[in-house]
């Protein structure tokens, strides 16, 4: 496969930024030029538990040793704060972000947050204030996991060889939660009022990932409303605080969708894309870096080049494909 120059030049890059020196300057360089990184979570699991098979996890002990490092470069903060508060100062600011609604965060990532003292935002999407099944995906690790891949995809009706295959099937389908509901139902992992309320009484921030995580890119008039109000007011009740952040699903949103999240009066809204964000950057096409399990020293030095990349832009100065389609997104996401 093809490298671009951009990743190539970011490859040739990896080893400076492996040095202190280098690290220091990138993040004063950052500070000064009121560069902020918002980082992604998906899953924190116990140590003794094997990665899952679609969605990206973490070790908590990987995590930890992460959320030091970036204690050690610069000032965890809210959302609120990384948002409205300038940035410019002698430290680069960072907000830590979890998307959907795994049990596994107030058992692996909140005692780790509580410890470190720092703040965090929750995407949740409230599925179980609702009586709903998991997602989609937490269907089929289970299925792959209990019954293996065989099984998994001819239940499914899938052309797809590996899990990826099936994900990504699954996914451009567009019917994934109808063809999953073959598969047998899998219990106690959708995250309940009890989960909720327990982050939100540890001071954490809760925000909404849509109630049946659409493509909102897919989505038009009132039924891109609903899918960003649906759920919504059942969420800030349960946490017992307003709902203001939104992380759209899968990452991915345009012009129309960051409209529409305006007018929904979201404060600001989230994408994937990995780019640092400033003070100007356009507040409902925000990105986030998800860094998945890399190790202290590597994920120091890619957190030193990410402040470095171009930020995410104004809204006036959007690349013209982000007023026609999807904004570009991480293949991990």
């Amino acid at each position: 496969i093809l490298m671009s120059a951009s990743a190539q030049i970011r490859r040739l890059a990896a080893p400076l930024f492996r040095r202190a020196i280098a690290r220091s300057t990138a993040l004063r360089f950052a500070a000064h030029g009121d560069r902020s990184l918002v980082l992604l979570y998906h899953r924190i699991l116990p140590d003794d538990v094997p990665p899952d098979l679609i969605v990206s996890s973490v070790p908590v002990s990987l995590f930890r040793r992460q959320v030091e490092v970036l204690l050690e470069s610069g000032d965890v903060v809210t959302l609120t704060d990384l948002i409205q508060s300038p940035g410019r100062g002698q430290r680069p600011r960072f907000a830590l972000t979890f998307d959907d609604d795994h049990t596994g965060y107030v058992e692996s990532a909140l005692p780790v947050l509580q410890a470190c003292r720092v703040p965090a935002t929750f995407f949740l999407s409230g599925r179980g204030l609702h009586g709903l099944p998991p997602y989609w995906w937490t269907s089929v690790e289970f299925s792959l996991r209990t019954h293996g891949l065989d099984y998994t995809r001819t239940t499914l009706g899938v052309n797809a060889h590996t899990v990826s295959d099936i994900a990504v099937a699954l996914e451009e389908s567009g019917q994934a939660g109808q063809l999953v509901s073959r598969l047998p139902p899998v219990s106690g992992h959708v995250m309940t009022l009890a989960d909720v309320q327990a982050l939100a009484r540890a001071g954490m921030t809760i925000g909404f990932h849509t109630l049946h995580h659409p493509l909102l890119t897919t989505q038009l008039g009132q039924a891109l409303e609903e899918a960003l109000s649906d759920g919504r007011f059942d969420l800030a009740k349960a946490a017992g605080t307003n709902v203001d952040f939104l992380a759209y699903p899968h990452g991915r949103a345009n012009t129309a969708v960051a409209e529409a999240a305006e007018q929904a009066h979201y404060a600001a809204a989230f994408t994937a894309g990995g780019r640092p964000i400033t003070s100007t950057s356009d507040r409902f096409l925000l990105d986030r870096w998800e860094p998945g399990r890399l190790e202290a020293d590597e994920f120091a030095a890619q957190l030193a080049m990410r402040l470095l990349r171009p930020p995410t832009p104004a809204r006036d100065k959007r690349h013209p494909r982000a007023r026609q389609g999807v904004i570009a997104t991480d293949l991990n996401h």
